[in-house]
């Protein structure tokens, strides 16, 4: 079976993520697609894996 969604929200930068919300509020069914790049390890002065929280 696949998902049904009635909008798909291409990227969540502030604009995605302003359009999800107001969708949800409107009792839609919203799916949001993000690309992301992991970070090179190098960039950790600690070490270990790492990613943004984006809310």
């Amino acid at each position: 079976m696949v998902p049904e969604y009635d909008l798909v929200v291409i990227g969540s930068d502030p604009a995605g993520q302003k359009c999800a919300i107001a969708a949800a509020n409107a009792r839609k069914s919203v799916a949001v697609i993000d690309r992301t790049v992991p970070p090179a390890w190098s960039d950790f002065p600690i070490g270990g894996k790492g990613g943004a929280c984006r809310y």
